[in-house]
């Protein structure tokens, strides 16, 4: 039987905390739409295929995801084989949009699904972290895998065991811009570098840590009220903890968070945590929205216009 099964996921945006993911920490993560990979699985033959759409037409990803992933199932005592799985994406590669969650995201429950095997959201975020952190190598938490799986804007409080998830919601009419800068400046190594300050215990990113606890909270008390002041005053601590505590600047995305503002965003932020690259992201209306990707666009940056994508 020519069984196919297609899944499509949308990336996620970091409003908060990055980093705090390994290290007990609380952080603030969002679902969001029309930046989004697909995957499909077909039965096909022998073996696995593989085939890449966009943005893969010229190179494979750099890393091997659907052996990852398979080699993930197959510990868990799964066979897979004989089929032909695609791959296509518009998320921006290496430019903190979680390129590689949302694909390895989208593979897990892609092979759940058509595979009939049953695994509840909890455990495809740890098949896809598994992927990601013991098969391919890579420093990372389970951050991205919640936000992506789970849809919605999340307070994920990684200091409980199990995690303490609370979902809510921002103001109605927020639609949401997203300037990327087309330079793709891979996560790892700036999160290797923030464990070994953990490791050292350097004073500066413990104070990040706690500074996100009560902040955290009090977004979510902002969204809920609809107070869009103080929810542009928390975005802006945010973004300067990463400056000043974790010492973590990046010019060309300040530059971009500045002229969102100017042109009428309430909350503008770095998306991720980058020296250089990346992306950024900012909370506008309906009123606002297009005359800010136009600003960002102006100063040479990518702008896509997204909202949250709720269960």
């Amino acid at each position: 039987m020519n069984k196919k099964t297609e899944i499509t996921l949308g990336t996620r945006i970091a409003i908060a905390g990055e980093g705090l993911g390994l290290f007990k920490g609380k952080t603030v993560v969002a679902a969001i739409t029309n930046l989004l990979t697909t995957v499909a699985i077909e039965n096909l033959g022998t073996g696995i295929c593989i085939r890449y759409g966009p943005p893969f037409e010229s190179t494979a990803p750099s890393l091997d995801s659907v052996g990852a992933i398979v080699r993930t199932f197959q510990k868990r005592h799964h066979a897979v084989n004989n089929i032909r799985v695609s791959v296509s994406s518009n998320v921006p590669i290496g430019q903190g949009l979680a390129s590689s969650g949302v694909l390895l995201s989208s593979l897990a429950k892609c092979f759940n699904t058509h595979f009939d095997l049953g695994y509840e959201l909890d455990e495809l975020v740890n098949i896809a972290w598994e992927a990601e952190k013991i098969d391919q190598g890579i420093v990372c938490g389970k951050f991205d895998y919640y936000a992506i799986l789970y849809k919605g804007v999340l307070l994920q409080d990684f200091g409980q065991e199990p995690i303490r998830i609370q979902r809510f919601s921002l103001p109605t009419d927020t639609i949401i811009v997203i300037g990327t800068t087309g330079i793709s400046t891979p996560y790892g190594a700036v999160g290797a570098s923030i464990k070994e300050r953990f490791a050292a215990q350097d004073p500066a990113v413990y104070a990040y840590r706690d500074s996100m606890c009560t902040a955290t909270e009090e977004l979510v008390s902002a969204s809920e009220l609809g107070d869009k002041k103080r929810i542009g005053e928390l975005i802006s601590f945010f973004h300067n903890a990463i400056r000043n505590q974790l010492k973590i600047k990046n010019l060309q995305i300040d530059m971009l968070v500045e002229t969102a503002l100017l042109h009428g965003a309430y909350a503008a932020k770095t998306c991720g945590i980058r020296f250089d690259g990346g992306s950024m992201f900012a909370f506008c209306t309906n009123d606002t929205a297009q005359r800010v990707a136009h600003a960002l666009v102006q100063k040479g940056a990518g702008a896509h216009i997204v909202s949250v994508m709720y269960p």
